[in-house]
């Protein structure tokens, strides 16, 4: 018997001691301007080098700051030696918790450098820059579903700050600016007058930091081929916004097949500038699953589908961020150049624009009440602003307290 208690209080030290080691995201109140009124979490391995990289994650709708996290982010941080900020919406900003990447009630701010939720993001990467010995010239970001949407534009706005990101269904940079086009983006498909030329799209994100004449961000997109929340038609705006703000054609230089998945890959200077990821059959989710023998990750959770492909592990990948490759590495793809991209798959279920996955049916109508509950409160808000008119407008707080 004592043996045997021993033995539980050797194995539950082991336990507490792993989850130590593991660490735990730690929240950051204080961090500078935040005219965006965001919450910051931050994970830090134990072992992190000097001089480390940082990977900003966006959660969708509905998620908290670490909803991710089952994607295996964290893990890849012990072990890669990275560090990881995820930033958090609060319901004072979006009702059901989005980045507002198409503003807010129809005031662009957030969509502009310097302003709004983009300059509280920049504001929490200069304070890690500062307090953790972040390489500045490693500092990445990626998003799902309203978490992409908001990707785009802090990689518009800031790519000074930002080497490369990865959006996950998300949608192209400044294709909305309201509530309604919000929707519309949302479903290109259906709503194809949303759609634009590639020089269009890259026109925007030029215009987003018009003295910028440094290198752009490297950009990965990845999107599930039965996403019916945030159509694939929105992955192929992307790639035309991208590869032409990096004055490339939609000509795919390298294809290959991964896991069932196709990837295309268009290189700038040797160099992979854009990467796009048909997600066979995926939904409206991040992908997870064993992918290879070494780079299986993920825990079952909402809005995470096992699709035998690691999301997480082939962004940190595409970062530059595994095995000491250098970033953009064109290399490994098996298909020469030429080609098609095959454009999307067909549609099949889906759900909300950022937030918890919930398999099948009940997903997609928990998602559509969320929405309507969305836009409910949207029209409120506006009513409540009119009635408002008569008084002056407050200014937003610029104390980097969130509280």
């Amino acid at each position: 018997m004592r043996m045997r208690f021993a033995l539980l209080l050797i194995v539950g030290g082991l336990i507490t001691a792993a989850r130590a080691a593991a660490g735990e995201p730690v929240r950051v109140t204080d961090f500078g301007d935040n005219p965006g009124n965001l919450e910051m979490w931050t994970y830090s391995p134990d072992r992190a080098p000097d001089h480390a990289p940082l990977v900003v994650v966006l959660h969708g709708c509905t998620q908290q700051a670490t909803s991710l996290a089952p994607g295996g982010f964290d893990e890849l941080a012990d072990e890669l030696g990275f560090h990881l900020l995820y930033p958090r919406q609060k319901t004072e900003n979006n009702p059901i918790g989005c980045f507002n990447w198409a503003g807010e009630y129809g005031d662009p701010a957030n969509l502009i450098r310097g302003e709004g939720e983009n300059q509280s993001v920049a504001s929490m990467v200069e304070w890690m820059i500062a307090s953790r010995s972040i390489d500045r010239d490693r500092v990445f970001v990626i998003g799902f579903s309203a978490g992409g949407g908001f990707t785009a534009v802090l990689l518009a706005t800031w790519p000074d700050l930002f080497a490369a990101g990865a959006i996950d269904a998300g949608v192209p940079y400044r294709c909305a600016t309201d509530q309604q086009s919000a929707f519309d983006c949302m479903n290109l498909a259906t709503h194809p007058d949303r759609k634009k030329s590639p020089r269009a799209w890259g026109d925007l994100v030029r215009g987003a930091y018009r003295q910028w004449e440094g290198p752009w961000p490297r950009v990965m997109i990845m999107h599930g081929t039965a996403d019916t929340t945030v159509q694939p038609d929105a992955a192929d705006e992307l790639v035309e916004q991208w590869t032409d703000v990096h004055g490339l054609g939609l000509e795919p230089d390298q294809m290959d097949e991964v896991a069932g998945h196709h990837r295309a890959r268009f290189l700038a200077h040797g160099d992979v500038a854009v990467e796009r990821w048909r997600i066979e059959g995926m939904g409206h989710a991040f992908p997870i699953g064993p992918d290879d023998p070494d780079h299986g990750c993920g825990q079952p959770a909402a809005y995470f589908e096992d699709r035998d492909l690691c999301g997480a592990y082939r962004a940190i990948e595409f970062f530059g961020l595994v095995g000491g490759g250098d970033p953009g590495d064109g290399g490994g793809a098996d298909a020469g150049a030429g080609g098609d991209d095959g454009g999307v798959g067909a549609s099949g279920s889906g759900d909300g624009g950022g937030g918890c996955r919930v398999a099948g049916p009940a997903g997609e109508s928990s998602y559509v009440l969320a929405l309507a509950l969305l836009a409910a409160a949207m029209s409120v808000a506006r009513r409540r602003r009119a009635t408002r008119s008569t008084l002056p407008a407050p200014v937003r707080g610029s104390s980097g307290t969130s509280s």
